[in-house]
């Protein structure tokens, strides 16, 4: 339901959605608890909230009978705990349909998954300031399917590669596999590098623009290059964002091709029905170095028109001081060329 599949169940409400639900589904009764009941008579929610709480203390206890009795009626007073960042982002494809068998269409189905991990990535780092460590590739093997030119219809195949000793049928229902290599090039390295080239430009092209004015050529064009990639771009990114959002795609891309020849090797042919990327071991960026973890009301404030909250100050700070190193040294080389020109 809308929005974010979330629908609000009011108090007087409460009772009658719990009781179509089974006991197993309630948070807080685990296998135990429902194990104690069935053994006092109670099999479902709704004989629970029949029940008197005294009949089920007789049976549990005073304190869990309280909190069953609570959680089946709708009531619960279990502090609600904001979770932290994640530790781990994935992206998954599934091909039941038509097994994926070459390595052409692999490229094409990791370089997808890759584009929307980095993208994800991105979003995680300028949200909670963490980013991942290792780069994961998980597949499946399964049955491949054909289309019958006779029929037009899909029928099932053998795989073309089984593990020794393995049928079909056991092929079909095999668990995954999955290699794992370190990040390279971290995204905040990547994403630090695309903003300095940026401001670079814009100050160089700023710069170029004063000198032409100063020389009475005009600079529409150059000011209008000098805004180029300041503003946002693409899905609410900045040129900058965009670009390392590619490299960082790129380079999960090419990890991932080589994961896959550490699982199957060259020449052996494959039929996949699942393939995943992921990205684990999320943490914060060194507070020593281009990303800090916290950010001030004021950052937030300043971001909050931008999908995914604020850089950190730590970073804006690197992008000042390259902007302002770049802006002394264009200001050196207008005053030597405006002396030359006199």
């Amino acid at each position: 339901r809308k929005p974010n599949c979330q629908s609000t169940v009011f108090p007087a409400q409460a009772a009658e959605f719990l009781g179509g639900h089974q006991l197993g589904k309630i948070p807080g009764i685990g296998m135990g608890l429902q194990k104690r009941l069935q053994e006092i008579g109670m099999e479902t929610v709704v004989d629970i909230q029949e029940a008197s709480l005294s009949s089920l203390i007789q049976g549990l206890g005073s304190a869990s009978a309280q909190s069953v009795k609570g959680l089946c009626d709708g009531s619960d007073s279990t502090p609600v705990v904001a979770s932290g960042p994640p530790k781990s982002l994935s992206v998954e494809d599934s091909f039941w349909l038509r097994p994926v068998t070459g390595m052409d269409e692999l490229r094409v189905a990791i370089q997808k998954l890759a584009s929307h991990l980095s993208v994800r990535c991105l979003k995680t780092l300028k949200r909670h300031g963490v980013q991942g460590k290792t780069l994961r590739l998980a597949i499946r093997q399964g049955r491949g399917v054909k289309s019958s030119p006779q029929e037009g219809l899909s029928s099932s195949t053998e795989a073309p590669w089984f593990r020794e000793g393995e049928t079909a049928g056991e092929s079909l229902h095999a668990g995954r596999e999955s290699r794992q290599a370190p990040v390279e090039k971290p995204l905040s390295s990547l994403l630090l590098q695309a903003e300095q080239q940026s401001a670079t430009r814009r100050t160089q092209a700023h710069a170029q623009g004063e000198a032409q004015e100063a020389q009475g050529e005009g600079s529409s064009e150059v000011n209008g290059a000098s805004v180029e990639g300041a503003g946002d771009g693409e899905g609410g990114m900045t040129e900058a964002e965009r670009k390392a959002v590619d490299s960082f795609g790129a380079q999960i891309s090419g990890t991932c091709m080589s994961l896959f020849r550490k699982i199957i090797p060259e020449g052996r042919p494959f039929s996949l029905t699942i393939v995943n990327l992921g990205v684990t071991g999320l943490q914060p960026c060194p507070s020593s170095g281009r990303f800090k973890v916290r950010q001030t009301n004021q950052q937030q404030q300043e971001g909050r028109g931008r999908e995914g909250g604020t850089l950190p100050a730590l970073f804006k700070a690197s992008l000042r001081n390259a902007t302002a190193n770049s802006a002394s040294a264009s200001a050196s080389a207008s005053s030597s060329s405006s002396s030359s020109s006199s």
